[in-house]
């Protein structure tokens, strides 16, 4: 499994691939990172989704931003999901990979 984010760039300048690996924990590896790509001409279309999966077992659905300030002062609502459903959410992740849906995300990727 990996991890997919919105590949847009910024108003700072940084991306979210950028962001996610400068905060990652020194001698952790990183997980796989993939990508949405946007319909060229619709730049109002959105990767709204945050899902975690963990061991194919463990899944968390929200509309939450996992940022601290999100977290500290938004009220959103997740579902924490076990078992069975949580291998159907990582096969879902697992055929959009394989449709070609997700793809790589790439160093400089989301640079203009």
């Amino acid at each position: 499994m990996g991890v997919v984010l919105d590949e847009r760039v910024r108003p700072n300048g940084r991306d979210n691939r950028r962001i996610l690996v400068s905060a990652w924990s020194v001698g952790v590896t990183l997980p796989k990172i993939l990508t949405w790509r946007r319909p060229a001409g619709d730049q109002h279309l959105k990767l709204q989704a945050k899902v975690l999966v963990a061991a194919r077992r463990d899944a968390l659905v929200t509309f939450a931003n996992l940022r601290s300030y999100a977290m500290d002062r938004s009220t959103k609502i997740g579902v924490w999901i076990v078992g069975h459903p949580a291998v159907d959410v990582a096969r879902h992740f697992d055929l959009l990979e394989a449709q070609g849906i997700l793809e790589p995300y790439n160093e400089g990727r989301g640079q203009p």
